[in-house]
């Protein structure tokens, strides 16, 4: 019973001897595991910071760009309403150069018209001045003595 006893005694004093062993470590393990987690929270308060900080870059990038776009839409609502209002003046001029051309057109078929009767007037002029000039011609040739006897007789009667 006594050898029993005293390896149960054995027993239970390594036992003790181990677990004061282990208290005396425990706060330099529980030192180490807080220093271990000061640093992780350290580094992870310092990631969180830096996270928060490139968030917030973006999102002021992701405004400028915004009002960049705001301004991109503006400037292509102006160009497409100028767009709009140039191709507008070109129909508009387009319009009058046809209106323009009919106006030449027509202007041109008058003209051409007023030449043919000019023509026409010159032509019967001319023709009318040929037989002028030959009735001028012919008194001239009873000018002649012969005709003046012949109707001499009627001249001084007539005076």
């Amino acid at each position: 019973d006594n050898a029993l006893a005293r390896g149960e005694l054995k027993a239970l004093l390594m036992e003790l001897n181990e677990s004061q062993r282990k208290k005396r470590s425990l706060p330099q393990e529980l030192e180490a595991s807080s220093s271990f987690l000061s640093g992780r929270f350290t580094s992870l308060g310092s990631t969180i910071a830096d996270t928060r900080h490139k968030i917030k870059d973006r999102r002021q990038e992701v405004d400028a760009t915004r009002g960049r776009i705001a301004q991109l839409k503006d400037t292509l609502r102006r160009h497409a309403k100028d767009h709009r209002r140039e191709m507008h003046q070109q129909a508009a001029r387009s319009k009058c150069q046809q209106r323009l051309e009919v106006s030449v057109a027509r202007e041109g078929e008058q003209n051409a018209n007023l030449r043919a009767a000019l023509e026409a007037c010159r032509a019967d002029l001319d023709r009318i001045m040929a037989d002028v000039n030959k009735g001028l011609a012919a008194p001239a040739a009873t000018s002649s003595p012969q005709h003046q006897q012949q109707h001499g007789g009627d001249r001084a009667k007539r005076m």
